[in-house]
This record gives structure tokens, C-alpha cells and sequence, in this order.
């Protein structure tokens, strides 16, 4: 096929893909990262649709602006996949390619020459790929496998990485083929023209598509996972998801032998604090509870929420003095990051060690127990069970 008939059928297929996912995927989820690669496919359009002025009195203008377009699609490309891990990168970061392309662009003739700033627009493209497939990369190492979940969303992930990655390489050859022998060498011509150029991105187009959609729908399964498992407003794990899970350690713990202890926690004066300062401030000290105890728990440990003020900590591998210490470490955490206007925000702790024959729902009746004795003791304290 000739250069004009490969650029058309890039073209349907790359309106096609755009019009797919924005509205299927876009405006149901309103998802970032998809906002982005849409931005990205509409600014890749534009950029080579200006690409069929070449040759006419408007290549002038048409030319550079359409070497602009693409390298910020790709940068755009970059920030959907900085969204993913909730990252935003610098507003210069993104600009500093399309400035460089546009001045090199300028200065390059473009009235008379295609390629004006061609090894910058190239290598701009390659870079930006480069660090959003590096972002991918990173995304499927660092999401956490979650229990009874497969890993669907690391392998989609990592494929993404691999594509966009390739295409990044590819870009890369095709600047160091146009330094080296020059638009019109063969090596060039026959391996990074344009033909060779458009069937890559047109693959890629496909690609990106279909794992765009895959990520969507393991994003709207890992949201509902969440919804499920998490309590809203601490972000640990909800009362029965607590339960499931704790259950599932203390089995373990049975079979293996080793020491496991659970806390039980409360909030101390929380109804007061409520009354006092408003129930705003009360979600504030819950929160900072939270973060408190996910700071001082190992990746182990397993903690939730089970009531309005109450937490709980399953803590397999610790006996009871060492449980002793991280509630000390809780509360001493508690006390520097919550404000409260003035009160020092203080919590109690009862401790409980498993002993053969415990089922969960015993195990934390005890640690209740001494709770309450911690509590009656004159609160700020934790409390190990006395049989």
C-alpha cells in the first residue's frame, strides 16, 4: 500500500479506537488514565492530520505544528500512565519536549524540508514512551496482591509497559537512522519510514485499546474488592473482611505453632470528643488511629475496624510482650499527628495470646476483657487477659 492509503486507514482506525473509548470506557468511569489516552489518540490525529498539508504553501506552519501535536500526545500518553499510580508530573516536564521540537522544528526549514527537527521530534516521542512505559513497569510491581485475587491487573500492567516500551525503541531507531544515513537512506526508508511507522502505530493503536478496556474493568473490580473489604472512612479493613482474614491466620497459627496475639483497641472519651468538637473531628481521630496503627503493623499483621470507636489487630508471630510494644508505638504516634484542640488523644488496648483450642470469636472476647480492664484501670493504657 502507498504512504496516502496506510495514513487513511490510520486514521479511521485511531477515530474509531477514540470514539470506543470515550464513550465506553470514559464517560461511565471517568477514569484518568483513560482521559489521558484519549487526549493523547485526538492530539495524535490532529498532528497527522496536518501531516497531509506537506508539499502545499501551508507546510510552513503545518509541518512543525504537527510535529508539536504528536510529542505532546505522547507526553499526555506519559501523564495517563503517571495517573495509575497517582502521580502528577511537573507542568514543565510535559512542556519541555514540545518547546524543544517546536523551536528545532522552526529552525529546521520547514517550507521546504518534512523532516525539519525530525531527530528531535523522535526522540522527543521516544522519551515520553520511554518514561510511561517505565511508570507501567513500576505499576505492576507495585500493586499489592490481594487475597483470592489473581494478578490479571500486574500482567496487564506489564504488557502495557512492554508495547508502549517497544514503541518508545522503535522511535528511538528511527532518530538514530535519521542522524546516521539521512531521510532518504535506505536503512531508514526501508526499516523507520513512514509506511513501516504508520503499521507500528497502528498496531499499537489495537493494543492499547484492548488493555485500556482490561485495565478499566480490573479497576472497576478492584474498586468493588474495596468497597467490599475496606471500611470507608479508616481505609483498614471492614469488621467481617477483618474476620475472614484473621480467621484464615489463626488456622495457620494452629497448624504452625508459632505465638499470635490479638489487641483489641478503643478510643478513649470518643463520645465526648464527639460532643465537644463535632463529629468532623471525631472522623479526624479515627483516621488518625488508622494511620497510626497500619504505621506501626508489619505487612503480616492484619488490622480493622470492627465498631464505631473499636479496632482490632491480629498479630501472628508476636507474643504478648511484644504486642505490649506496639501499642506503644500506636499510641505514641496517635498523640504526635492528631490534634484535638488542646486534649491529648489517648486510646486503650487489651491483649490477648492464642492458646490451644481458641477459636477467633473467644481470642478477642479475651482481649475485650482486658480492654475493659484498661479502661476501668483509668484508660491510656493496654491490659494483657488474666484467666
Amino acid at each position: 500500500m502507498d504512504t496516502g492509503t496506510i495514513r487513511v486507514a490510520f486514521t479511521v482506525a485511531a477515530v474509531t479506537l477514540l470514539a470506543l473509548l470515550y464513550l465506553a470506557l470514559y464517560r461511565p468511569t471517568r477514569a484518568s488514565y483513560v482521559g489521558w489516552w484519549c487526549i493523547a489518540m485526538l492530539l495524535f490525529l490532529a498532528g497527522d492530520a496536518l501531516y497531509f498539508f506537506d508539499g502545499t504553501m501551508w507546510q510552513r506552519v503545518t509541518n512543525p505544528s504537527g510535529n508539536v501535536l504528536i510529542v505532546i500526545g505522547s507526553a499526555a500518553a506519559w501523564a495517563g500512565a503517571c495517573s495509575l499510580r497517582e502521580l502528577r508530573p511537573a507542568w514543565w516536564r510535559l512542556a519541555v519536549g514540545p518547546v524543544i521540537v517546536a523551536v528545532a522544528s522552526a529552525l529546521g526549514h520547514p517550507a521546504t524540508n518534512t523532516w525539519a527537527g525530525g531527530p528531535f521530534f523522535l526522540a522527543a516521542f521516544a522519551v515520553y514512551f520511554a518514561l510511561a512505559s517505565r511508570q507501567m513497569w513500576l505499576l505492576s510491581r507495585s500493586v499489592p496482591k490481594e487475597p483470592g485475587a489473581d494478578n490479571v491487573y500486574q500482567n496487564l500492567a506489564l504488557a502495557m509497559s512492554l508495547v508502549v516500551g517497544l514503541l518508545g525503541f522503535f522511535y528511538l531507531g528511527r532518530a538514530v537512522s535519521l542522524v546516521a544515513v539521512g531521510q532518504s537512506g535506505a536503512a531508514f526508508t526501508d526499516w523507520f519510514g513512514t509506511q513501516a511507522t504508520m503499521l507500528v502505530q497502528i498496531v499499537l493503536l489495537v493494543v492499547v485499546a484492548f488493555t485500556t478496556s482490561a485495565l478499566s474493568n480490573q479497576e472497576r473490580l478492584r474498586d468493588l474488592r474495596t468497597r467490599a473489604t475496606r471500611d470507608g472512612l479508616t481505609g483498614l479493613l471492614n469488621r467481617g473482611e477483618f474476620f475472614r482474614q484473621a480467621r484464615e491466620a489463626l488456622d495457620r497459627c494452629a497448624e504452625d505453632g508459632p505465638a499470635c496475639t490479638v489487641i483489641m483497641a478503643d478510643l478513649d472519651h470518643f463520645k465526648a470528643i464527639n460532643d465537644r468538637f463535632g463529629h468532623s473531628t471525631g472522623d479526624r481521630a479515627l483516621r488518625g488511629f488508622a494511620r497510626a496503627m497500619s504505621a506501626a503493623s508489619r505487612a503480616a499483621d492484619i488490622t480493622g475496624r470492627v465498631g464505631g470507636e473499636e479496632f482490632a489487630l491480629f498479630l501472628p508471630d508476636i507474643g504478648p510482650a511484644e504486642a505490649e510494644q506496639v501499642t506503644e508505638r500506636i499510641s505514641e504516634r496517635y498523640r504526635r499527628d492528631v490534634s484535638l484542640d488542646g486534649v491529648v488523644p489517648t486510646a486503650s488496648y487489651g491483649i490477648a495470646p492464642l492458646e490451644h483450642g481458641l477459636d477467633l470469636e473467644a481470642l478477642l472476647a479475651r482481649a475485650d476483657k482486658a480492654l475493659y480492664r484498661a479502661k476501668a484501670a483509668g484508660r491510656d493504657r493496654a491490659m494483657h487477659y488474666r484467666g
